[in-house]
């Protein structure tokens, strides 16, 4: 034989924090890229009487509820959660960044550390080094201490943005940007894009050009 498939979670299973209903659907899920905690991972499922949860599982008997549909929303948000997705998990550092979905219509970047939740970004938070608030983000990014994300705002403001555990935000690469002599049109990452101080980014350029660029942090920039 080759190798081996095993199931990890399935449908059909107790939900991890109600073993009463069953999960419906997987939906989402992101494992560390830490080689030395192979088998832990995050995911969220849905279940029965629209369930959600996003869930750790720490080993093969133990999986942790983050968060569910009975989590209130941290922040400056209102409500509470009723849905999970763009997952990245840090095993080293036992972190894990999501965007979180409320009943008001919110999608904001939250960062579960320490069995707590807190708020990265959202529509209230100001972008660096651009106009008025972020309104939507994608891609969210977690390494050590630093975390990446794509997002917009008004007046086609788009681009990667940098977070650290300091609580500041900084801009990364933005539309209307020049990069070797030419105006950037967007900038696009992926869900793993991003390891330790590289970010791997797709740019568009008003010329209808496009490549993908390695952008990498100084050793000596002060985070």
């Amino acid at each position: 034989s080759p190798g081996t498939i095993v199931p990890l979670v399935q449908a059909g299973a107790p939900m991890p924090n109600d073993i009463k209903k069953k999960m419906t659907n997987i939906t989402d899920y992101s494992f560390s890229r830490d080689v030395t905690h192979p088998n832990q991972f995050v995911f969220t499922a849905q279940g029965q009487d629209k369930t959600v949860g996003l869930f750790w599982v720490k080993n093969e008997t133990h999986v942790q509820m983050i968060a569910n549909q009975n989590t209130q929303i941290p922040g400056d948000s209102v409500g509470f959660f009723t849905g999970f997705n763009g997952l990245s998990f840090d095993a080293k550092t036992n972190r894990t960044a999501f965007i979180g979905h409320g009943i008001l219509g919110q999608a904001d970047i939250f960062i579960y550390a320490n069995g707590r939740i807190f708020e990265v970004a959202g529509q209230e938070t100001l972008i660096p080094g651009g106009i008025g608030h972020f309104q939507s983000f994608r891609n969210p990014n977690l390494s050590g201490d630093i975390m990446v994300f794509e997002a917009t705002g008004r007046f086609n403001q788009q681009g990667v943005f940098l977070y650290t555990t300091t609580g500041n935000i900084y801009k990364v690469l933005t539309a209307n940007d020049r990069v070797n002599g030419k105006t950037v049109r967007s900038v696009k990452i992926s869900h793993n894009a991003f390891n330790y101080n590289h970010i791997a980014a797709l740019v568009t350029f008003k010329d209808n050009s496009s490549g993908i660029f390695l952008i990498t942090f100084s050793s000596k920039l002060n985070l």
